[in-house]
């Protein structure tokens, strides 16, 4: 199964780019006409024509949390392990984002208002590029009407974040469990498919063990 790392280029940064570097490609993206957004649909069969539940299921046999997810933070598959840590996950349409947005995200997960301001600068690179797209424009309009998602909008003008891997675990609160458990994300693009990412979660295993 092929996936390959996010490297720097024309729309991916390495986390010591520069915000200066970051605005300039947000700035290239805006001046540059809106792509297309393939559906949900479409994007779903695809990843069932590479098999990928088989990759998942044996994520699960393992422990570790794994996602494909489209350029909006729309989960189009996960496994159990991913289930598990976003319950509730599709009564908001799969999307991340919007999940962050429920009590059940406030509960499960530590400092999500930050977990919130790092996906709406990644969502801000996505809508630059498909910016014209119903599907983008609808989970605009759903996601303003949020007054979370307003504040981390509207406090992080400019700001955008290009999908490189994260540097820092999300913490996770899990029933049963005292202390946060560290969750290590790493994010890699699906093959040649720029509008697919796949995500793999690694917990931390002492962490959990407490």
């Amino acid at each position: 199964m092929e996936h390959t790392t996010l490297r720097q280029g024309e729309r991916q940064e390495h986390p010591t780019g520069s915000p200066p570097h970051r605005q300039r490609l947000h700035l290239q993206d805006l001046l540059q006409a809106s792509e297309h957004l393939p559906s949900t649909d479409e994007l779903r069969r695809h990843l069932a024509d590479q098999e990928v539940q088989a990759h998942l299921d044996s994520l699960d046999r393992h422990e570790i949390l794994g996602a494909y997810l489209d350029s909006l933070l729309t989960v189009l598959h996960g496994n159990e392990a991913l289930h598990r840590m976003m319950p509730g996950l599709d009564e908001v349409d799969f999307n991340i984002i919007r999940w962050m947005l429920t009590p059940t995200a406030r509960a499960r997960v530590e400092g999500v208002h930050d977990e919130l301001l790092y996906l709406v600068t990644n969502l801000r690179a996505a809508l630059d590029r498909y910016r014209d797209a119903p599907r983008a424009r609808e989970l605009f309009h759903t996601l303003r009407a949020e007054i979370g998602f307003r504040d981390a909008w509207d406090g992080t003008p400019m700001q955008v974040t290009y999908n490189w891997p994260r540097t820092t675990p999300i913490r996770l609160r899990m029933p049963g469990i005292r202390r946060p458990i560290p969750l290590n994300l790493e994010i890699n693009e699906f093959g040649a498919s720029s509008e697919i990412l796949i995500v793999h979660g690694f917990y931390n295993i002492p962490a959990i063990a407490c």
